[in-house]
């Protein structure tokens, strides 16, 4: 393995680590993991929507997004 610095914002990185200790792994196996799903895989073609749901930080955002939608839908129904 090699060393490697990367620069998240900070929201980024608290939603990466809460999602990682939720699945019980270190933040650098999380960030591991979430970079080797989005490589394609040698012999296999994979659709973009595939990887997408598999992506564990996009099925983080789709999950924020839908409460932020239904609560946007709770406001404006008030």
């Amino acid at each position: 393995m090699t060393r490697t610095t990367i620069m998240l914002s900070e929201e980024a990185k608290r939603q990466a680590m809460a999602e990682a200790r939720k699945l019980k792994v270190s933040f650098a196996d999380f960030v591991r993991q979430a970079i080797t799903e989005k490589l394609p895989h040698q012999g296999k073609a994979v659709d973009r929507l595939k990887r997408r749901r598999q992506d564990p930080l996009f099925r983080l955002c789709d999950r924020l997004c839908q409460r932020m939608t239904k609560h946007w839908a709770e406001d404006c129904a008030s």
